[in-house]
């Protein structure tokens, strides 16, 4: 049964936003607790600007959440393929992607307040007619408002990559949702996610492979990654990042048919386990340490130690030793008795 989109309350100007704690993590068997989030409230105050905006654009435009499903014809008006956008910020490319494509709608999804109030101003500058908002949680809209195969593609625009590892587990792309997300995607509809942190980028693109109902829509060939759609704008943020160089890595999957299976992606070999050769070479025996004397053909003993200054060895003519080192070779052609002279003076030539 669907539900009539109710309007949401419209926030005055400079009214202030408190920020929410920090949710417990999840503690299996504990009957009072509540799931991870992936966004924390950002206090934040309404503009002038902004707070006109959801005075007269407001009334059209937000929804408000209900555990019910939704009914996208009666929410936007009409019937047209429909994106849900995930966390949108400010707005900008929203705006941009909305403009460009006057015949689909848009479900816009975002819990700050000055955000909504800002894309609320540029659909009024805009006049665009085909978004729609609701400023609460997108998992509970996802799990209470949509149902299974109601949407033409979803956008994940640069979510919070939480880059401390104790906070990796609040990431928005975690397995669950994505089932989530392709269970109400239309068989060829489209996830499309673009983040400008690497470590996120490649679980992003795990996560992604992973889920049975996608398929990478990128070229084998590459190295997963999809080059960075047309209707995609470059935000003012991202152009900083790149004249600072930083990478932008957009990943975008196809949703499959259920009697169809995805290409399996073969897994790439980790750091530490070497990659099997075509010839099957045994691996190579391990190298002998500094200490060990490796074995030799003719069985040689090891070299015995040489010599210490004050230690006599036999000289043939039971006479005389003289080193041979740059002291005495360059002394070679004198007598015995200047080489014995100079030896024991400078510490090298022995008396016998």
């Amino acid at each position: 049964m669907t539900s009539t989109p109710r309007l949401a309350p419209i926030p005055t100007a400079n009214a202030p936003i408190s920020a929410s704690t920090e949710v417990p993590e999840l503690v299996p068997g504990s009957e009072h607790h509540r799931a991870i989030r992936s966004f924390v409230r950002r206090t934040g105050r309404t503009t002038v600007a902004q707070a006109k905006a959801f005075e007269d654009v407001g009334p059209t435009v937000l929804l408000s959440y209900a555990a019910a499903a939704l009914s996208l014809p009666a929410a936007f008006g009409r019937e047209a393929p429909t994106i849900l956008e995930i966390g949108f910020g400010m707005g900008e490319a929203t705006a941009h992607i909305a403009a460009l494509m006057p015949d689909k709608n848009f479900l816009c999804c975002e819990v700050h307040t000055p955000g909504v109030g800002a894309l609320l101003k540029r659909i009024a500058e805009l006049d665009l007619r085909n978004i729609r908002i609701l400023q609460h949680d997108a998992v509970e809209v996802i799990d209470h408002m949509l149902p299974l195969a109601s949407l033409d593609g979803i956008h994940i625009f640069f979510p919070d990559p939480w880059h401390k590892k104790k906070h990796n587990k609040r990431r928005l792309i975690q397995p669950p949702l994505i089932a989530r997300l392709a269970a109400r995607l239309k068989p060829g509809g489209y996830l499309h996610c673009a983040t400008d942190w690497q470590p996120y980028a490649e679980q992003i693109l795990d996560v992604l492979a992973a889920e049975p109902l996608l398929q990478n829509s990128a070229d084998d060939s590459g190295d997963g990654y999809a080059p960075k759609p047309a209707y995609r704008p470059l935000t003012k943020f991202e152009n900083r990042g790149i004249k600072l160089g930083h990478g932008v890595w957009d990943v975008v999957f196809a949703r499959v048919a259920s009697s169809e299976s995805p290409r399996p992606l073969a897994p790439s070999p980790s750091k530490n386990e070497p990659s099997a050769s075509s010839d099957d070479h045994p691996p190579l025996a391990p190298s002998s340490t500094k200490r060990e004397q490796p074995a030799s053909s003719d069985n040689h003993s090891p070299l015995a130690p040489s010599p210490s200054k004050r230690e006599q060895p036999t000289s043939s003519d039971n006479h005389f030793y003289q080193p041979v080192d740059r002291y005495s070779y360059t002394q070679s052609t004198a007598s015995h008795q200047q080489i014995f002279q100079d030896g024991r003076r400078i510490g090298f030539g022995y008396a016998v």
